[in-house]
């Protein structure tokens, strides 16, 4: 199914048009003369904006070129590319080695030399057979790096200025070409369709037959798949491969290698190539394609083109209110049978004026397919297809149950639900690099999924771990008390963005006394080296009548010193904590240890209470700026 969708987008996009060449970034020009003296080396840059107003450019990853496909493993010893490949595989570059004559880059030196070897081999070949003067230019340019040992000096100096790196991918620009690589060059085109095809051809003579389970049809089927993808995390920089099979186990039927898979050439090549174009974020039909969170890409695409597609990408990457507020209004967030109510309308009308109609159109359709890697092998995390207008309502949906009142960095009290995915999964971890990677795809799919994909356990439990750490600190992490309420909220439990005094769960109401606690000792002592938030937050959370009785009775010896001090504050504290005494009444307090679920409600309440209580000074002061303000400007 998943190549399926894939090799659909391949051919919906036009990226089987060219078999022999595939779009790639070249960082880096040679220059040579027409008799191939070097002219230096140029720094190609991609001319791809933004994709969001307002974003910052993307790293350079050099101009989109066609670059030949590969005609053999890439990570074959010896292996070149024609025309275009790494600098290490073109040039005798050594500056990137920590000592090039050291026993430790011998094996390094080697490699890199079978490699070379290989290149201008195939240069010799393709300027041979055309007699090109472009590729005569870089055949005698190849020569005098065997010859002139001040060429490779100047070369690696040349490199090492620019900051160049070994994996950079480079080609040659004639002179006489007025800048242009050789890469877009006809003849070298045209030259390099026919080897392609010819290589092509003796694998398919040379291999097995049978039905392509993407097609359909009965077709040869290649032992290895002809493209490595780049840009997976985790995977080897040269690429890495979604469907392999390295050992005899895993074959059958006398096949060899991924003839097993039963994918034919053409199918391979689409869906390598659909992969690598949404990875780049190259497609003209969902400009926005990739979300990558930690070690995983989330890549997003639609059946048909949508930009709605790109702006469920930003929601999740980068959500701001203009952005939610974009998928709100989308008329498909209105509910999943909006489009096929308006689809059966212009059918019942076609059938009354007599215009011929090809029936209702199925609706559009969203695919998130979540991948990572490992070393040479893709790993597939998790696949989504839904229809376009399901996911949108449940996206919806996700950020109104992600609503949670949050301190601004200047002390206001506001609601906020536009956390990205990231900053999400951040929160259940110490530090990003602690976040279990199966928590990505889990929120992922609980966006676009909605009810239908419920949050694990482990989710609510590793934000509770975190909260029990950080008592200490004046507020929670606002996106994991975000995250907890969803998970609440998806299993159909009441609660709300802010104080919800009238809520009566035990677990919640003692939440509120803790932050009411602290703020009593607060308002008696000042501050103190450890509050008791810092003592008690761990065992009151997790098993509250153990130390109720205790911090009811360390309250209300504060509330006695205060009325000593202020009675007046000492009466408003007594009055609110008598009122949310009330809501537990005393054969109501949980007794033995609580579920994470009841764990969750006490985190909530605390979180609120305090939020309120910063609400609370922030009118204060506001109401005092305005008496104050009114005393010195009376006319105004």
């Amino acid at each position: 199914m998943i190549l399926q969708r894939l090799y659909e987008l391949a051919v919906r996009e036009q990226l089987l048009d060219d078999p022999a060449f595939e779009k790639l970034g070249v960082k880096i020009s040679i220059n040579i003369s027409d008799a191939g003296e070097y002219l230096g080396l140029s720094e190609l840059i991609g001319t791809s904006s933004p994709r969001v107003p307002g974003a910052k450019a993307p790293l350079n990853r050099g101009m989109e070129l066609p670059v030949p496909v590969a005609h053999g493993s890439p990570n074959s010893a010896g292996f070149a590319r024609f025309f275009a490949d790494t600098l290490s595989r073109v040039l005798p570059i050594s500056f990137d080695l920590d000592d090039p004559e050291g026993p430790g880059s011998v094996s390094e030196r080697e490699k890199r030399a079978r490699s070379r070897a290989t290149f201008w081999s195939q240069i010799d070949q393709a300027a041979e057979s055309t007699d090109d003067p472009a590729l005569r230019a870089v055949q005698a340019f190849g020569r005098q790096l065997v010859n002139d040992a001040d060429v490779s000096s100047r070369i690696n100096a040349d490199a090492s200025s620019m900051g160049a790196t070994a994996a950079d991918r480079c080609t040659f620009a004639w002179d006489d070409d007025g800048g242009t690589t050789i890469l877009e060059r006809e003849q070298v085109k045209s030259f390099y369709r026919s080897f392609y095809e010819s290589e092509r051809r003796k694998k398919v003579e040379a291999g097995a037959v049978g039905v392509c389970q993407v097609i359909g049809e009965v077709v040869p089927l290649p032992t290895t798949h002809p493209m490595k993808i780049q840009g997976i995390p985790g995977g080897m920089p040269t690429g890495v491969s979604l469907v392999s099979y390295d050992k005899d186990a895993f074959q059958s039927y006398g096949l060899d290698g991924t003839a097993n898979a039963g994918v034919g050439y053409r199918a391979a090549d689409g869906y390598c190539r659909a992969l690598t174009a949404l990875l780049q974020q190259t497609l003209e039909g969902n400009p926005k394609s990739c979300l990558r969170v930690g070690k995983t890409a989330f890549l997003i695409w639609t059946r048909d083109p949508d930009d709605l597609a790109s702006g469920i990408v930003r929601s999740l990457t980068d959500p701001t209110v203009d952005s939610i507020e974009a998928i709100k209004v989308d008329p498909r967030a209105a509910g999943k049978g909006r489009d096929e109510i308006h689809r059966a309308a212009a059918l019942i009308g076609s059938a009354h004026s007599g215009k011929k109609t090809s029936g209702p159109k199925e609706p559009n359709r969203l695919y998130c397919l979540a991948l990572s890697a490992n070393a040479a092998r893709a790993i597939v995390r998790d696949y989504l297809d839904v229809p376009l207008n399901e996911a949108t309502t449940n996206l919806v949906r996700w950020f109104a149950e992600l609503a949670i009142v949050r301190r601004e960095s200047k002390g206001a009290i506001s609601t906020s639900s536009a956390f990205p995915l990231w900053l999400l999964a951040a929160a259940t971890a110490r530090t990003a690099d602690d976040v279990n990677p199966d928590f990505y795809p889990l929120l992922f799919s609980a966006a676009l999924r909605g009810p239908a994909a419920p949050l694990p356990d482990s989710i609510l439990v590793a934000c509770l771990r975190r909260n029990g750490a950080e008592a200490s600190q004046v507020l929670f992490n606002s996106p994991r008390m975000a995250l907890i309420k969803l998970f609440l909220l998806r299993r159909n439990q009441l609660v709300t963005a802010a104080l919800d005094e009238a809520n009566t769960n035990p677990a919640y109401v003692c939440g509120r006394l803790l932050a009411i606690f602290e703020e009593i000792q607060y308002a008696a002592l000042g501050n103190v080296n450890a509050g008791v938030g810092d003592k008690f937050y761990g065992i009151f959370s997790a098993t509250p009548s153990m130390v109720f009785g205790r911090l009811v009775d360390n309250a209300n010896k504060h509330l006695r010193k205060i009325r000593g001090e202020n009675p007046g504050a000492s009466f408003a504290l007594r009055k609110r904590l008598a009122r949310v005494m009330e809501l537990i009444p005393p054969n109501k307090l949980p007794t033995g240890v609580l579920p994470p679920l009841e764990q969750g409600f006490f985190a909530l309440g605390y979180y609120h209470q305090l939020n309120d209580k910063i609400q609370g000074i922030n009118e204060r002061k506001a109401a005092a700026a305005m008496i104050s303000d009114s005393v010195e400007n009376p006319d105004s």
